[in-house]
């Protein structure tokens, strides 16, 4: 007689609290902290905001997830230049994994996208209001909804966390490897920074927010990416930036001061520091250049 094997859930999402997708105005911001008793995960679908927790803050761009854990207090401001759109999933989930997630922030992949589209689009049959309609904060079943919309959203929902929590572990070495897999995932590591850099260089980046983002400590950072690039992850950064610069001031769409907040500089004469540093000349000095070549 063959024996059954029961299938172990490694995460469990029984209920949902919430499902939006909403677009905020430019003029958005959350002063007052927020506090939650249910797990949340923001998606930024388009647009930028500004998230502020108690740990630091994170610079959300398109294609940016957030996961929030229970009674994480919480603040936000939009981009005024580029309002958001977001999708806000609240729900309970008691999985103690579920903890490897928390204020994790991450860029998804297409794979991850298209769970989330999928949890979308099934969440349109499942309730009302619509994910798409006007928000009221409860929500409630869809009369005449298709059969097992709701499992799907739950699956979709589960799929995406377990990715993600497997996401997370991918960032750091886990028990005792080869000098080559050691390699290999330093690489991995280096390169996801890499990216991770150059989607937000535009953003106020800092070491707590990458380190929080990447589940690494500042001296594993500090080494891995000095091993791999050849330099700091601070001087990157603000080359990254400088050369964002150049191509502001050839396009010459915007002044120096405007550059400066472009790039996440609290003032122009921070931005002009660096840059000289960086390129031994003023921005000013640096646009004469370009004149006399043409």
């Amino acid at each position: 007689m063959l024996r059954m094997l029961k299938l172990r859930e490694t995460v469990v999402v029984d209920k949902i609290v919430s499902f939006h997708y909403k677009e905020l105005p430019k003029d958005y911001v959350e002063d007052v902290g927020l506090d939650y008793s249910f797990w949340q995960f923001l998606y930024v679908d388009k647009g930028e905001i500004e998230l502020i927790t108690e740990q630091t803050e994170f610079h959300m761009r398109q294609g940016g997830i957030l996961f929030l854990p229970p009674h994480q207090l919480r603040r936000g401001r939009v981009n005024p230049k580029s309002p958001p759109n977001l999708l806000i999933v609240s729900f309970d989930c008691r999985t103690s994994s579920l903890q490897r997630l928390r204020n994790k922030y991450f860029q998804v992949d297409d794979g991850k996208r298209n769970y989330l589209t999928q949890m979308v689009n099934e969440g349109r049959n499942t309730f009302d209001p619509s994910p798409l309609e006007k928000q009221k904060e409860s929500i409630a079943r869809r009369k005449n909804a298709l059969f097992g919309c709701e499992h799907m959203v739950k699956n979709y929902l589960e799929i995406l966390l377990i990715s993600m929590i497997r996401e997370s572990e991918s960032h750091l070495p886990s028990g005792k490897l080869t000098s080559t897999q050691k390699e290999k995932q330093e690489k991995e590591i280096a390169t996801r920074v890499v990216a991770h850099i150059d989607a937000h260089v535009q953003a106020n980046l800092s070491l707590d927010s990458i380190v929080s983002a990447f589940s690494i400590s500042r001296t594993q950072l500090y080494y891995i990416f000095k091993k791999e690039i050849g330099c700091s992850v601070t001087e990157y950064i603000k080359r990254k930036r400088i050369d964002k610069a150049k191509t502001y001031i050839r396009e010459e769409k915007y002044n120096y001061t405007e550059i400066a907040d472009l790039l996440g500089y609290n003032s122009v004469h921070y931005f002009s520091k660096d840059f000289k540093k960086m390129t031994g000349m003023s921005p000013s000095e640096y646009a004469k250049t370009i004149v006399a070549r043409i």
